[in-house]
């Protein structure tokens, strides 16, 4: 036996008197293969190894496997003599990956990153192997065929029954005469066949900002969607060969188109979708909103919605009170009547299927009459003053209002009612003479502060500021007059 591993060495060409065992396939990428399917079809990648005690190989037998193609030449690696397990593993550990035409399909074996082509030359019973360009002729064109025992092999098309010119009973004759051996042999058991990705939906135009984008590929695979380089999110193809995922962020409004790309074992393969999102913006109330309080009997509803939604508004019983159409920008706004004090529910609806209840209060103030002062009232500005030490002071108000007076160290000191012309008139208590201040309210918030003097016969009069401005001008005329009469006595003399 050989030690695995130990030999390895590029030869110029070799002769293939044997087939060639195919293992380890994963999906491929077409856009880098040469060309192995039709679209949709399956693209494989995997190890070629030699399996047969004898496979009449120049120089030498044994298990072996492709390790690269070279143009002009191959180099294969000889791993024992023994068709093993061990042998078959090491194959596939350490391989080179090529290209393989899918099951039923005539096509090109190349290299994974494309270019170069395993290609035949010489006779059937001696035929040569080697790496050149790749050119589309027929010394290229594999196919992968099946056995008697149902074991699967690379071979030659025209060599195979049922696929090329050799007809049904060619299949056993061709393989025989490629061996040397006896077909069983040789390993040829294929481990893996898958279909490159693709893209499944969405389709058509989506509704949703974040759609779910799916599709199939190879089990295991990991796959990547992107637009315009902007990653979407990645996600692991299940055991089923199906896969999903949702954007990690909102798409637009308008036409998109994605690129899924699947690694597989380092195969990469991409596949497109297109579709449209046409997200129709939420219906949302934005006055007045649930809970709200209004202090008008005709509150304004307003909100955003699609541009051009018709927007219709209905009261508790279902009855339309109010709509209106959404602006280029999704505004909108509409009045709903007059509505009383109160409680109110509305429901708010677009068309396009949006719906929203808002509950508020409506609590309008009444339009009440000013509370007015019109006695006692300023005199040119100045307070005025009252002969009466329980002076009656007296105004308008609302009708029916209760008028409440008190005085300056808010002490009640008098009340009343207006009556039905919003007449008031209310008699203070005893007050003393001097300056006083007092402070009319009514029940529906007015307000009005008067000050004015009282002065009494037989009373102590406090002296004021206009009192004493009198005094002084007084006393001036009187020091002036006798003045005067001096003047007049001097001059009679």
């Amino acid at each position: 036996m050989r030690k695995i591993g130990k030999a390895a060495g590029r030869l110029a060409a070799f002769s293939m008197a044997g087939a060639l065992a195919i293992g380890g396939l994963v999906a491929a990428d077409a856009a880098t293969a040469a060309p192995a399917s039709a679209a949709g079809e399956s693209e494989l990648v995997g190890v070629i190894y030699f399996s047969a005690s004898n496979v009449g190989l120049t120089g030498t037998s044994g298990n072996g496997y492709l390790k690269e193609l070279v143009q002009g030449a191959t180099t294969i690696v000889w791993n024992s003599s023994g068709d093993s397990p061990s042998s078959r593993a090491e194959a596939e550990a350490n391989g080179g990956r090529f290209r393989l035409p899918a099951e039923g399909v005539i096509g090109p074996v190349s290299n994974v990153a494309g270019g170069l082509c395993l290609t035949r030359s010489g006779v059937q019973d001696n035929t040569r192997l080697s790496g050149s360009v790749c050119n589309g002729s027929e010394s290229q064109k594999w196919t992968i065929a099946t056995n008697a025992r149902g074991q699967k092999y690379l071979a030659d098309p025209k060599l195979v029954g049922g696929v090329g010119a050799g007809g049904p009973g060619a299949t056993q004759a061709a393989f025989q005469t490629h061996t040397g051996n006896r077909p069983e042999q040789l390993s040829l058991a294929l481990l893996q066949s898958a279909v490159a990705v693709a893209v499944s939906g969405p389709q058509g135009t989506v509704t949703e900002p974040r759609p779910t984008i799916t599709g199939t590929g190879q089990p295991g695979a990991t796959i990547t969607v992107t637009e315009g380089g902007a990653v979407l999110g990645t996600t692991t193809v299940g055991t089923d060969g199906t896969w999903s995922l949702t954007p990690v962020q909102d798409l637009s409004n308008g036409p998109h188109t994605i690129v899924a790309e699947q690694d597989a074992n380092g195969v990469k393969s991409t596949a497109t979708g297109s579709f449209e999102v046409g997200v129709i913006a939420e219906l949302n109330v934005t006055g007045p909103t649930s809970g709200a309080v209004v202090d008008t009997a005709t509150p304004i509803v307003s909100g955003t919605a699609e541009p051009g939604a018709t927007i219709t508004i209905t009261d508790s019983n279902g009855a339309e009170i109010g709509t209106a159409t959404a602006d280029e920008h999704g505004n909108w706004s509409t009045g709903i009547g007059t509505l009383p004090n109160g409680s109110h529910e509305i429901t708010v609806t677009d068309s396009h299927g949006g719906s929203q209840t808002v509950d508020f209060t409506v609590d309008q103030a009444a339009d009440f009459a000013e509370l007015v002062v019109t006695s006692p009232a300023p005199e040119n500005g100045a307070k005025p003053t009252v002969n009466e030490k329980t002076p009656t002071v007296s105004g308008t108000a609302e009708p029916g209002a209760t008028i409440t007076v008190t005085d300056q160290n808010g002490t009640v000191i008098g009340e009343g009612v207006a009556d039905e012309n919003g007449d008031w008139a209310i008699t203070l208590p005893e007050l003393e003479n001097g300056e006083q201040k007092i402070t009319v309210t009514d029940n529906h918030g007015g307000s009005a502060e008067v000050e004015f003097v009282v002065a009494t016969e037989g009373g102590d009069t406090p002296m004021t500021a206009g009192s004493l401005a009198g005094l002084m001008l007084a006393g001036a005329a009187g020091v002036g007059l006798l003045i005067r009469r001096r003047q007049q006595a001097k001059a009679a003399a």
